[in-house]
């Protein structure tokens, strides 16, 4: 089983790798994600912390990601 600290950093790592993909920037991230600093993006990111379910939702929807795909490596399948 994976720990969580290593299953926080593989997703934020797919999310990161994901907006860089679509080029975005954390900034505008930030700004859809309603957050008043990219700070938190960047913690997300970089797996020191997890984001809301709310706004994890936000983000599987405008990167027009698998929300599948985003379960399954959170449950570690």
């Amino acid at each position: 089983m994976k720990s969580n600290k290593e299953v926080d950093k593989k997703l934020g790592l797919m999310f990161k790798e994901k907006r860089q993909e679509l080029g975005m920037s954390q900034t505008h991230v930030t700004k859809w994600l309603k957050y008043s600093s990219p700070q938190f993006l960047s913690n997300f990111e970089r797996g020191l912390c997890l984001l809301p379910l709310k706004k994890l939702g936000v983000l599987i929807q405008l990167y027009g990601m698998d929300a599948e795909q985003v379960t399954d490596l959170i449950l570690g399948l």
